[in-house]
């Protein structure tokens, strides 16, 4: 019995700490003040063993850097003075007051002094990161510095290329090749089916690839790896098994997971995992780009305003791609609403062009799975210049009205673990 009051306890404690972290740490525009009753609570919580410290480095970096209520100054102001009553050792060293030689506690302090980062310090922080004995407190208190201030694009392009360099990307022997890259965290509201558009695409001889992860916060949704997983099929088929499949124009699309791609990313996800927020490398890791062909072509998406800027940036630099779709579609993710017009974003080496796309462009009225997967699909061979517009919506039809879409579907991802 007493061991069942402390697993509800731990629970409650746990509970309690992530919804202050979701108030406090959402970001400089949309976070809430601790109330005075969250604020006493925040001892008992910090020194709570049983919870992680990521989390809690996590929650401590947003109270320190965000703008403070009156009341939240006075437990700021109280915390530097005498950290060590406030948080366990570990933790004090995020208190400016604290001297440190350590390299990565100094840049972490240099972010929550609203610095930005030198060349020299990104490279520096990429290889802390990459670094498994560097604690995961450290780690989470970086990446929600960073995810608050907002990352210049210097930064950005920095990370990202410290990112690609850990791993092996593969140019194979076609014409073209589309890679649908979506929040890795997934659907909580609507259903997902990025994976049917992937089939339909490659069922109309448009060789597409998937990538993604298990499970990753803040979502912890419904992604590729799960629908793989509860199809029977095998999200962790070898790399040189899917790209067998995709040049099998029978099967013609494939997923490659993380933890295969880049073990050394896939190592933070515990970090991750416990700092709840999302941060940088949840939009880096959507442009790695693992398979390329003569023309490569990225369809990737964009939450909220600013973003589409980083996006931009982030997309232009990279010489591997012929041309980009950014959308801003469901839950952050590339599929499309069918109740709403969708921003978007066509980016080539000879342009940038905007607008929005509608169902209505393509006659469509419907609200079925049929419907979002055939719009998706058109959407994106129309507006990356594969096909015209016409062509695009006749073909997505054709191919998945006669079940061609589910013939591949069937094929794809089925190595044996």
């Amino acid at each position: 019995m007493q061991n069942l009051r402390n697993m509800d306890a731990a629970t409650t404690a746990h509970d309690t700490l992530i919804l202050l972290l979701k108030k406090k740490g959402v970001g400089p525009t949309m976070s809430k003040s601790l109330s005075t009753n969250d604020l006493d609570n925040l001892r008992g919580l910090f020194f709570d063993p049983t919870l992680p410290l990521a989390t809690k480095a996590t929650l401590l970096t947003a109270i320190l850097f965000l703008p403070a209520t009156p009341e939240e100054g006075v437990w700021i102001k109280n915390f530097l003075q005498h950290p060590s009553d406030y948080v366990p050792q570990e933790l004090c060293v995020l208190a400016s007051t604290i001297c440190t030689e350590n390299i990565f506690e100094s840049l972490i302090k240099l972010i929550l002094s609203g610095a930005v980062l030198s060349e020299q310090s990104c490279l520096s922080a990429m290889d802390y990161l990459w670094n498994q004995e560097v604690p995961a407190y450290l780690k989470a208190a970086f990446l929600e510095g960073l995810r608050l201030r907002r990352e210049t694009d210097l930064e950005n392009h920095l990370f990202l290329n410290s990112i690609q360099s850990k791993i092996h990307p593969h140019t194979l022997d076609l014409p073209l090749i589309v890679d649908i890259s979506n929040p890795y965290d997934g659907f909580n509201r609507t259903p997902y089916l990025s994976h049917y558009t992937a089939t339909l695409l490659a069922s109309m001889g448009i060789p597409c690839v998937l990538h993604g992860i298990d499970e990753i916060s803040p979502k912890r949704g419904v992604n590729t790896y799960k629908l793989l997983s509860e199809a029977k099929k095998n999200p962790l088929q070898s790399i040189k098994k899917t790209i067998q499949d995709i040049l099998n124009p029978d099967i013609g699309w494939g997923y490659i997971d993380q933890s295969l791609l880049c073990p050394e990313l896939y190592a933070l996800k515990s970090v991750r995992v416990e700092m709840i927020k999302r941060p940088f490398l949840a939009t880096l890791e959507k442009l790695l780009v693992p398979l390329r062909a003569k023309k490569t072509y990225v369809v990737t998406s964009f939450t909220h305003p600013p973003y589409r800027k980083t996006m931009t940036h982030l997309l232009q630099s990279q010489s591997h791609i012929c041309a980009s779709l950014l959308l801003r579609g469901v839950e952050g993710s590339t599929q499309l609403a069918l109740d709403r017009k969708t921003p978007y974003v066509v980016l080539s080496p000879q342009a940038i062009s905007e607008g929005f796309a509608s169902p209505q462009d393509f006659g469509i009225n419907g609200q079925s799975t049929r419907d979002i997967v055939i719009y998706h699909a058109s959407v994106i061979v129309s507006k990356l210049g594969i096909l015209s517009s016409q062509d695009a919506f006749e073909k997505s039809c054709f191919h998945w009205d006669n079940g061609d879409y589910y013939r591949h579907w069937k094929k794809g991802c089925c190595e044996k673990t």
